[in-house]
């Protein structure tokens, strides 16, 4: 059982917001905007004898001629430019697009396991379980603090002056496994299993969507669109489920002072669950299908009786298809919705790999230790789009650590340097896969590592 009550921020400079979307009026802030647009009136009517003219310069020119209502009053809401109430530190107003969402999530499972031993040699596992989840979902756009003209513009799109949205559902699943273990040696074991996997659906947090049969699809420009709990809910998105194959080994060898672990396997997706963004909001939907084939190696050694070794190598490798609304970026370079068919799953490096040493050395009535230790990732894709299409790439971890210590009794102390050589990656990125050139919000990759760090860490163990 779980229950979410939270609610998420998009701010933005006003200004920003208008040189980005309207710069191509000459203007870059909302007030030139506005400006030049009114301007366009006032020219028309003096040069063209417009007849409303009169009328609209006495009245300051609010909802006057085609240019105010065609632009200003379709988009803003308003032909006259009032900044936001709320602004930052140094002055720039701010418009807030703020949305609450409260869930309340529960589940219930039951499974069985048995396992039978046909020989000292061969064993299998069967297990079976049955899933079911329900959810009940709230979304409520609030409104803008300051006022602003532009509301609803930073990560929402729309507004529920009636009250929250809400929807509830339930899904469930019967899942299976079944493995088989077979140990030709006392010091093998060669192992294959076959799994099913479930994933519950849920809701959007920024999209909604009409209740079916009662409504369409909002049409008006971004932030205009209002939704209505009586014809519309969140946006919902399906369970995905998996199967996936696997062989494997596990083994010691050199008299057991090496461990060795590998398998490979396929796992096919179906239905899995991945975002993509709509200019500045996040999307949650299902793509069609995924296929996946890798293996993993890992080997443990005791090098000395004071040193060991522990490495590991994995490859991955995918192909994704009826992914076209994930494709945003591709149709517009090439033109073809479906120039991302087949195309591995982003954000999935395809070598992975690690390297460890640890060492133990008595001294005096304590020990001296220390580590070495190196990770790395391949640099992977951030969008879906291949690289002969666009290669947004995400420079990947490569990292270094050295630690050095002595601990006696219940005390220990620890130098230690993290990423020893100072590499610079990222987390990830964020793709704009808005099918609209104009979108301001750029492709960035976000989550810097830490630099180099040294440190000295010293601890006591009262429990003897």
């Amino acid at each position: 059982k779980e229950n979410i009550d939270t609610i998420f921020l998009g701010q933005q400079s006003e200004d920003a917001y208008c040189e980005g979307y309207w710069y191509y009026s000459g203007y870059q802030t909302c007030e030139g905007v506005f400006y030049y647009y009114n301007y366009l009136d006032f020219y028309y009517s003096t040069y063209y004898n417009d007849p409303d003219f009169p009328l609209a310069f006495e009245n300051g020119f609010a909802g006057f001629s085609e240019f105010c209502d065609n632009y200003l009053n379709y988009y803003f809401g308003s032909c006259e430019w009032t900044p936001s109430t709320v602004t930052a530190p140094d002055g720039t107003t701010l418009l807030n697009d703020r949305n609450r969402i409260i869930g309340k999530y529960q589940g219930y499972s039951a499974y069985l396991d048995l396992s039978y031993e046909f020989s000292e040699a061969f064993d299998m596992s069967f297990g079976v379980r049955y899933t079911y989840d329900e959810k009940e979902f709230s979304q409520e756009v609030l409104p803008d603090p300051g006022g602003s003209l532009l509301a609803y513009k930073a990560q929402t799109g729309f507004s529920t002056p009636n009250g929250p949205l809400t929807d509830k559902h339930d899904w469930n699943d019967v899942t299976y496994r079944v493995v088989a273990n077979w140990r030709p040696t006392d010091n093998s074991l060669l192992f294959g299993s076959i799994t099913t996997g479930y994933k519950p659906g849920g809701y959007g947090s920024f999209t909604y969507e009409a209740r079916p049969g009662l409504g369409t699809p909002c049409e008006l420009p971004f932030g205009l669109c209002v939704a209505d709990n009586s014809v519309d809910r969140p946006d919902r998105f399906e369970p995905e489920t998996v199967t996936s194959f696997e062989l494997g080994y596990k083994g010691t060898v050199m008299d057991g002072r090496m461990q060795i672990a590998a398998n490979a396997f396929f796992y096919d997706y179906e239905d899995l669950q991945a975002i993509f963004t709509e200019g500045p909001r996040q999307v949650v939907d299902n793509i069609g299908q995924v296929d996946g084939t890798g293996f993993e190696l890992d080997m443990h050694t005791a090098l000395t009786d004071n040193l060991n070794l522990h490495v590991g190598l994995s490859w991955f490798d995918s192909e994704a298809t009826n992914v076209q609304k994930f494709c945003g970026n591709g149709e517009i370079i090439t033109g073809d919705i479906n120039v991302c068919e087949g195309v591995s799953i982003p954000w999935a490096p395809e070598w992975t790999a690690f390297a460890v040493v640890n060492g133990v050395f008595p001294m005096g009535d304590g020990e001296l230790f220390g580590s070495l230790s190196w990770s790395w990732e391949d640099d992977y894709r951030g969008d879906w789009p291949n690289p002969e299409v666009i290669y947004q790439r995400i420079k990947a971890l490569n990292q270094t650590d050295l630690a050095v210590g002595y601990r006696k009794d219940n005390w220990s102390v620890r130098a230690y340097i993290e990423n020893v050589f100072d590499g610079v990656w990222y987390d990830g990125n964020y793709a704009n896969d808005d099918p609209d050139p104009i979108i301001i919000y750029a492709e960035h990759t976000f989550g810097p590592s830490r630099p180099r760090t040294a440190g000295v860490r010293f601890s006591y163990n009262w429990g003897g």
